[in-house]
């Protein structure tokens, strides 16, 4: 399982996911910010207490983030997941995540980047 933390501080946020996933979204976030563009990131699941969330984060190109994974090697890139990330942003400015309700319901052949309107 791999993290996205966001704020680096006491009031941080962050976002579980497969190592794949949280790969992609290293790839595609961190390019957008390198090139100057901030991005938003859509994601729902479930909080640790058991309650569904949402969440909409602006991540600027001065966002403090770390990309944590559980496993002793980088993870390898997904190209195809990665694509689909890199176009979201260039599109609509961002990527929506589909909803996780519990921890290993999520199927990673389910996730797909969808355009906001």
């Amino acid at each position: 399982m791999g993290r996205l933390m966001y704020g680096l501080g006491s009031g941080n946020v962050i976002l579980n996911r497969h190592d794949g996933v949280i790969r992609a979204l290293q790839h595609s976030i961190l390019k957008a910010l390198a090139e100057g563009r901030s991005v938003f990131l859509r994601s729902g699941g479930t909080s640790d207490s058991g309650e569904a969330t949402h969440s909409v984060l602006w991540i600027p190109p001065t966002a403090q983030l770390a990309f944590i994974y559980e496993t002793d090697v980088h993870p390898k890139l997904d190209d195809r997941l990665a694509g689909l990330f890199n176009e979201a942003i260039r599109e609509s400015g961002g990527i929506e995540l589909p909803d996780v309700r519990h921890e290993g319901d999520h199927d990673d052949s389910d996730l797909v980047a969808t355009r906001t309107p």
